[in-house]
């Protein structure tokens, strides 16, 4: 949602640098930059890395759906739940937890753009971060626990300590 934007500016100053992009879910993206396949990565939630790390972005997390609903009454329509890695996933539970919900009826998506679009066709809810309902029209709700702390998605660059000596890395 952000990357365009981003590597427009990355590249008017380092020109001579060639990218390969790879976008995919952060829980694959991982294991190709623990096996060195990726020089760096900018990965959603949290992953195991002792090295080079700096937090990218926290964005917060909604429940969306085309119409305007009480928490009560999600539990009697379809749940949109998208493939995410645990730690988002953990979040969701303990907000489904706090709130007594349990969705019977699920449709299982494994990204984020479709889960939207089946969002917008009346499909049902679901609960996806702010950065993709930049023109999003129906109802977002971002989810706040009950001790009062928001549902934030945080998203890290992770990185070999060693290519810091590179000046398009660092």
């Amino acid at each position: 949602y952000c990357l365009a934007k981003v590597l427009k500016e990355f590249l008017c100053q380092y020109p001579k640098v060639n990218v390969d992009i790879r976008t995919t879910q952060s829980q694959s993206l991982y294991p190709m930059f623990m096996s060195k396949e990726i020089s760096l990565a900018v990965l959603r939630g949290e992953y195991k890395w002792d090295a080079g790390c700096r937090l990218f972005d926290q964005e917060p997390v909604c429940v969306v759906s085309m119409g305007d609903f009480d928490i009560a009454s999600l539990n009697q329509r379809n749940y949109l739940k998208r493939s995410s890695e645990e730690a988002f996933r953990a979040g969701i539970q303990r907000w489904f937890d706090e709130n007594g919900l349990n969705p019977q009826n699920q449709i299982y998506i494994d990204n984020i753009t479709t889960t939207l679009e089946l969002v917008k066709a009346g499909l049902g809810w679901a609960i996806l971060p702010e950065v993709c309902l930049d023109h999003f029209q129906g109802v977002k709700k971002p989810i706040i626990y009950q001790d009062g702390t928001p549902f934030l998605r945080n998203s890290y660059i992770l990185y070999r300590k060693e290519y810091l000596e590179l000046p398009q890395v660092a």
